[in-house]
């Protein structure tokens, strides 16, 4: 059976938000053979990438990459569950901007994404009072 037509259920993953194909645990690497049991072993247990940690997969699919700490390179498939109306467009587009100016800052990616979240909550919870 072709990957495209396996039916993935969906898992959300407290760590990054985002919405998992199921049915990738465990996971193990190819080249050190360390078996990762569940979504949260994985983070824990591999980096991320420096240039860039997602790209676009097959239809519907983000991959993200991950490396092992054998120094392999390990994806998972994620469901693309990003809008495009105007106010998701504008989110990407702040988010994108605010990690550059914290990254010419020095600030490691995976702390200015969290401060670009909170940033991003605070300012919609001012919009909305």
């Amino acid at each position: 059976m072709s990957d495209s037509n396996v039916k993935y259920e969906r898992i959300f993953c407290e760590q990054t938000g985002r919405q998992l194909a199921a049915n990738q645990f465990p996971k193990t690497c190819s080249l050190c053979k360390k078996v990762f049991e569940t979504r949260n072993d994985f983070l824990d247990e591999t980096s991320a990438l420096r240039k860039g940690d997602y790209s676009a997969g097959p239809k519907d699919f983000v991959l993200e990459y991950r490396n092992c700490q054998c120094g392999s390179t390990l994806t998972l498939k994620l469901y693309d569950d990003r809008g495009y109306n105007d106010k998701q467009v504008a989110q990407r587009e702040f988010f994108a901007k605010r990690l550059a100016e914290l990254a010419k800052e020095g600030i490691e990616k995976a702390v200015a994404r969290d401060m670009v979240f909170k940033e991003w909550s605070f300012l919609n919870s001012k919009k909305a009072a």
